[in-house]
């Protein structure tokens, strides 16, 4: 009985807006003396509502805050997506960084610390008709680092 209590209003503690289908990181390492290395992150969020409502505003990995590129799982970048479609958030924190003036890196931090704690590995930052809510990512699954030669 207790079970079927629980069973029950597991639901209601989920996000209804959002939710996250993988998460994943990997570390690489540029090939070339002078080349950049970090982790390239990337999130696939299936979403429950469109771009007029809802809007990724950042993403939060352990004290280090990222603006996330939004991609369409079908294609490249995008700023409108629909109901039930399926996204992908990507950023990449970088350990080093490149020289050379024609890649654009930034790590501007928005803020200091995070408005809420979370135990997990990340903390997606949206808001949804100018409310700002949170979803936590428990872990991200690491995948092999890649050394470009």
């Amino acid at each position: 009985m207790i079970w079927l209590l629980i069973l029950l209003f597991v639901p209601c503690f989920q996000s209804k807006d959002i939710r996250v289908l993988d998460a994943t990181s990997r570390a690489f390492e540029g090939g070339r003396e002078r080349s950049g290395s970090g982790i390239h992150y990337w999130i696939q969020v299936k979403v429950f509502k469109n771009s007029e409502k809802l809007s990724f505003e950042s993403i939060w990995v352990g004290k280090d805050q990222f603006v996330p590129e939004v991609r369409i799982n079908s294609g490249g970048k995008t700023k409108v997506y629909f109901k039930n479609d399926t996204l992908q958030l990507f950023f990449t924190k970088w350990l080093r960084y490149p020289e050379k003036d024609d890649i654009a890196v930034t790590s501007d931090l928005l803020s200091q610390k995070p408005a809420m704690d979370f135990k997990g590995e990340g903390l997606i930052v949206y808001t949804l008709k100018d409310r700002t809510f949170f979803y936590e990512i428990l872990t991200f699954r690491k995948l092999e680092p890649r050394i470009h030669r």
